[in-house]
């Protein structure tokens, strides 16, 4: 498997892994028991509070793993060719 393809393999599950907690989130917020603000329990004000999460919690957690796979890509693929010119010296 190439780098190309373990890396949007990775960026697409973490995005699929916030679209599900993200999910449970508002299912638990619509569904639980109401305090005072009514305007917290639509659907309209749960999705912008779900984009607000998403874009300052996900993305940057997602963006960290994508780095770091990155850097351990490359630094295995370092140590191979590293080896590979050793053993044939």
């Amino acid at each position: 498997m190439t780098t190309r393809k373990i890396m949007i393999l990775t960026a697409l599950a973490g995005c699929l892994v916030a679209i599900v907690v993200e999910a449970a989130r508002i299912h638990s917020a619509l569904t639980g028991p109401r305090d005072g603000d009514a305007y917290a329990y639509h659907l309209d004000f749960q999705l912008i509070a779900s984009a607000f999460l998403f874009a300052t919690q996900w993305l940057p957690l997602i963006a960290l793993i994508l780095a770091v796979e990155f850097a351990a890509i490359c630094v295995m693929s370092a140590v191979r060719r590293s080896a590979k010119e050793s053993g044939t010296r």
